[in-house]
């Protein structure tokens, strides 16, 4: 369970969250882009569409697959608990958390698959790598998703709208 209550000193700000999801953004399209230059450098970069042929390319699929499926389900579930949440701060502290989770996620099994095709250079796990960075660019916060689902009173929506 998140802890619901934040620090008393916390002051929401969505600014905050969009930076955290631009930089764990941003170290895996940089990662990526220095795992491409490792490989294409020395020469072993190569296509193999047969999964099997590399237990790696299984537990990669795998954890790719199964970590989305899994951060679909703890993220929902997290965020549906936003709108017990007795005032803002502690709605947003909610909201923030669980987005946080959910990148974290994402980001590790993401991180995996880069690893492997540095390792072993198979450029389907870049394709792999770069549609899950592109799945996590959309998933990016968005002030209207949070205020659907926090269902935020009045007072609470134009507290927010000062932030």
């Amino acid at each position: 369970m998140i802890n619901a209550t934040p620090d008393p000193n916390f002051k929401p700000s969505f600014k905050t969250l969009q930076i955290i999801h631009i930089a764990l953004l941003m170290g895996q399209i940089l990662f990526c882009f220095v795992a491409f230059l490792n490989v294409d450098k020395e020469g072993v970069m190569h296509f193999n569409s047969n999964l099997t042929s590399n237990v790696l390319y299984v537990v990669c699929i795998t954890l790719v697959i199964v970590g989305n499926t899994a951060n679909y389900f703890i993220s929902n579930k997290f965020l549906n608990q936003v709108k017990n949440g007795n005032n803002l701060k502690t709605k947003f502290h909610q909201y923030q958390v669980s987005m946080i989770i959910r990148y974290a996620i994402i980001e590790g099994a993401n991180l995996f698959t880069i690893v492997v095709f540095m390792l072993t250079g198979n450029t389907l796990m870049l394709y792999i790598a770069i549609a899950v960075i592109g799945i996590m660019g959309l998933l990016r916060p968005r002030r209207t998703h949070f205020t659907d689902l926090a269902e935020l009173t009045s007072e609470e929506m134009r507290e927010f709208e000062s932030i």
